[in-house]
């Protein structure tokens, strides 16, 4: 499992973090990250395209983590009807990457309006289910969008993948867009 200390020391030399974790350590990488961003001072926009936000929000709870400063852009919840919070967002569908990308930049905008000391670490859940969803041409240019628009705002990207399910293909992508590769 991805330590916080490991997890620190990546991103302070580093915008963008290509997290490939085995499905057995997956959750608990997951609250690394979070806990990363919290003790950082950061406020966290999770993109949840694998598990809706509501299952993380009981988890949160569960374990005592604060989450008044996570904001969540759900692509999984939409079907189900679920009454959202004002912290969450659901976007219809994994394949509205447009959608995506303009609501984490309303995210930026607002967080940066009520919370200008803290910069945003966005995590993206994750890059296999956006696969199974987008062609990886489309895939890649949802990512180039979002690291470029990134890059100039200080924020930091993670973006998780499950090492049992990448496609030699996805891996090699997701290894290019990125500045630095963790494996657990």
């Amino acid at each position: 499992m991805i330590q916080t200390s490991e997890i620190q020391r990546v991103f302070q030399e580093n915008d963008v973090v290509l997290i490939k974790s085995s499905i057995n350590v997956y959750t608990k990488s997951i609250l690394e990250l979070m806990n990363f961003g919290l003790e950082n001072n950061k406020v966290i926009f999770y993109i949840s395209a694998t598990v809706p936000s509501s299952v993380f929000k009981t988890i949160f709870e569960s374990t005592g983590l604060p989450h008044e400063n996570i904001y969540f852009i759900d692509c999984t919840t939409y079907s189900f009807d679920i009454t959202q919070d004002p912290n969450t967002i659901v976007v219809e569908s994994p394949t509205m990457l447009e959608t995506i990308i303009i609501k984490v930049m309303y995210l930026n905008k607002i967080s940066r309006q009520n919370l200008p000391d803290k910069s945003p670490l966005i995590i993206v859940d994750s890059a296999n289910s956006l696969a199974i969803h987008n062609d990886l041409g489309i895939l890649s240019e949802f990512f180039h969008v979002l690291i470029t628009m990134v890059r100039p705002t200080g924020s930091k990207l993670a973006i998780l993948s499950i090492m049992e399910q990448l496609t030699d293909e996805l891996s090699h992508t997701l290894e290019l867009i990125s500045d630095t590769v963790l494996t657990e």
